[in-house]
């Protein structure tokens, strides 16, 4: 049985705190509270556990302070209805760390959780000097809520936003260089390697293969 003291944080200050007796048979219930840290302090080390189980239900989160445990023993009501806030603690060096998922995954994580969701978060990525609630943060552009950046999935984010998917460096969807969408490495939209709007490989406008700018196949310029 443990007895841990959960601090809400808003970006500047603790604005309530809640008590938890673990294992007791009777959950802590609480309403979410918009953009807030809701700390966790274990009352015997005056640090926060070390890990925990998280799962949603609905629209609210339990949490689990002791992996023993079978019963919820804190419930924070509607908190998916605004998932913008965070479990955080302090680790043995002091500093702050937010609560992320052990599979490392963003989908895991305590914000991004799907009805029915039971995953173990332990304290981890970037370190904090305070427990108070921090916005989103820019990351390659887009806003990144700072528990997310830390994640090693962060980079599967960062790829979703790239305005297309092929490995070049030019912005249509095919592999070559240049910004036309056919696959060969002139400009123009057709197939050849000439820099013509015709099929064929010369250089000149008509259908045939020789250089003149008629439609036979001798190299003069007349039509015979």
């Amino acid at each position: 049985m443990k007895n841990v003291i959960v601090k809400v944080n808003d970006a500047v200050q603790t604005i309530a705190e809640h008590q938890v007796v673990t294992k007791d048979g009777q959950p802590t219930v609480i309403k979410a509270i918009n953009k807030v840290n809701y700390e966790l302090v274990d009352q015997a080390t005056g640090r926060a556990p070390d890990h925990i189980i998280t799962k949603r239900v609905g629209k609210d989160l339990h949490v689990l302070m002791e992996e023993s445990g079978e019963e919820s023993d804190l419930i924070i009501e509607g908190y998916y209805d605004e998932a913008d806030s965070a479990l955080i603690g302090m680790a043995e060096d002091g500093s702050y760390y937010y609560y992320i998922p052990d599979t490392g995954e963003v989908a895991d994580f305590v914000t991004e959780l799907a009805p029915g969701d039971i995953e173990g978060q332990a304290l981890g990525g970037n370190a904090y000097q305070t427990p108070y609630w921090v916005g989103a943060v820019d990351e390659a552009g887009f806003g990144v809520l700072p528990w997310l950046a830390g994640l090693a999935g962060i980079g599967a984010l960062i790829a979703a936003l790239e305005d297309d998917d092929d490995s070049d460096s030019d912005s249509d969807s095919d592999s070559d260089s240049d910004s036309d969408s056919d696959s060969d490495s002139d400009s123009d939209s057709d197939s050849d390697s000439d820099s013509d709007s015709d099929s064929d490989s010369d250089s000149d406008s008509d259908s045939d293969s020789d250089s003149d700018s008629d439609s036979d196949s001798d190299s003069d310029s007349d039509s015979d």
